[in-house]
């Protein structure tokens, strides 16, 4: 998922306490360099303000200015624009979630993530804190609820291969795990439209998109993923047309402006996630997102959202 940007600039920590961020524009890497050696990094940051009236939860939508909420000393600071790399140590913790929910469809359990390790059950709390802030999973009530594109709960979507069995968290996310997955590369989606109710299946590989003249609903803006990435999930669906997009809008109260057919949806996913599975990863930063959105064709409302928070 994309995420939006803000500013911040390196400091030294306070109580070392790790929190949840918006994926962040970080400052010229001189100024990271004039933190005090054995010092954490702290994050200053400024939020603008998304433009959307709810308050979610996980992401709240509220301002962020003059709060400054410490970076893990685990989490690299980088330059401008650029995203945040891990340590060595949380790298291998992430291919450990991942590789996970890749071979067995499930987010792993603290004894295997210990083993996998070989660290302590508090370095592991501190380490998934550090995954969420960078955006690598997401929390909910103390467990990994997403690592994208894998969910471990149902978020509306099944993903079938010939070995495993997935939730996708959103239609782009079930979308790209046949993408992903080397040893599945061809998997059944199945899905229901929320507005009728009516069954939706496709078989999708990585050749060419399939058949269906189904549209997919986009109803909170790149910008404005991560504010409450769990909600925004929730809601990016497949509907039977525009008919019953529109049905289930009116009866929801939630606009749905931006709505995009199957082959878009397909040539999102194709190679949005590649190398999560590989070792080191970083996320794109938000200049490579807009990029990104603008050739699989992504209408222009939707990268512009993504390009004004840069």
């Amino acid at each position: 998922m994309p995420a939006p940007a803000t500013t911040a600039r390196c400091g030294r920590s306070g109580d070392g306490t790790a929190h949840s961020l918006p994926e962040i524009r970080r400052a010229d890497a001189s100024a990271c360099a004039q933190a005090s050696p054995g010092v954490a990094r702290r994050a200053v940051v400024t939020a603008r303000q998304p433009g959307t009236p709810e308050v979610d939860r996980g992401r709240p939508d509220v301002s962020l200015r003059g709060v400054a909420p410490a970076a893990h000393p685990g989490v690299a600071c980088r330059a401008r624009g650029g995203p945040v790399s891990l340590s060595p140590e949380h790298e291998s913790l992430r291919r450990a979630v991942y590789d996970s929910f890749a071979a067995r469809g499930r987010a792993p359990g603290d004894d295997e993530l210990r083993r996998a390790t070989g660290r302590s059950a508090r370095w592991l709390e501190e380490g998934l804190r550090v995954l969420a802030d960078a955006h690598h999973i997401v929390r909910d009530e103390g467990g990994i609820v997403l690592a994208h594109p894998f969910a471990s709960r149902d978020f509306g979507f099944s993903v079938k291969g010939a070995h495993t069995l997935w939730w996708g968290g959103c239609a782009w996310d079930a979308f790209a795990i046949p993408q992903l997955v080397d040893r599945e590369p061809r998997a059944l989606v199945a899905t229901a439209c929320p507005a009728c109710g009516a069954a939706h299946a496709w078989v999708v590989e990585r050749q060419a998109p399939p058949p269906g003249d189904q549209v997919v609903a986009f109803p909170i803006p790149a910008a404005s993923a991560w504010d409450d990435v769990i909600r925004t999930c929730s809601l990016q669906r497949v509907f039977c047309g525009r008919g019953c997009v529109d049905r289930w809008s009116a009866t929801s109260g939630i606009p749905a402006d931006t709505v995009v057919d199957i082959p878009t949806l397909w040539r999102l996913a194709r190679h949005w996630y590649d190398g999560r599975l590989d070792s080191p990863y970083e996320r794109r930063d938000i200049a490579a997102s807009a990029r990104y959105f603008q050739e699989v064709g992504m209408p222009p409302a939707y990268v512009a959202s993504l390009r004004g928070r840069m």
